[in-house]
């Protein structure tokens, strides 16, 4: 049996070459950042010791303010987090059928209430943040008939709907 080999072979070869020096090239950063994450660390904290000894701070220099904003940068893994990296939230688990009667409460005080006002009052009276109100609001409005959504312009409009009574 005969391999032949192409063109494609060739650059999958490649390819996986370079992927494997890339993760190499990478855990070396790390290992180095990690390393001269600490060694900062220990000189800063050198620093706050000999400044505390002495009563009064030495005037740093520009260099010396630099380093320490490196070691702000450093984590408490001692790992370096890049400024562009975001912090995920936690999942946060809402009680959507107390959402919904905090919403009817404040919809019988006043109606109607556009988006942000609910939202705002919502904050207040829950003591609580969401990451996106549009869609634990909405999630909310499931478990009450009586809330009516309306769109005026560019605004959402919460009221309660008039209930009537049919007699027979």
């Amino acid at each position: 049996m005969t391999v032949v080999f192409n063109e494609r072979a060739a650059l999958g070869k490649t390819l996986s070459a370079l992927l494997e020096q890339r993760t190499l090239w990478r855990s070396e950063y790390v290992a180095r950042d990690k390393v001269l994450g600490s060694e900062i660390k220990e000189i800063l904290n050198r620093i706050r010791e000999l400044d505390e000894l002495h009563g009064s701070p030495i005037v740093m220099h520009e260099e010396e303010t630099e380093a320490e904003q490196i070691a702000t940068e450093v984590s408490t893994t001692g790992q370096f987090v890049d400024q562009s990296q975001k912090i995920r939230r936690q999942h946060q688990r809402h009680d959507y059928s107390r959402i919904s009667q905090e919403i009817e409460g404040i919809l019988e005080e006043s109606s109607p209430v556009a988006m942000p006002d609910l939202y705002k009052e919502l904050q207040q009276r829950l003591r609580v943040d969401w990451p996106n109100p549009y869609i634990t609001i909405h999630r909310a409005l499931e478990h009450s008939e009586r809330i009516h959504v309306q769109k005026i312009g560019r605004k959402l409009m919460f009221s309660l709907q008039v209930v009537s009574i049919q007699r027979s």
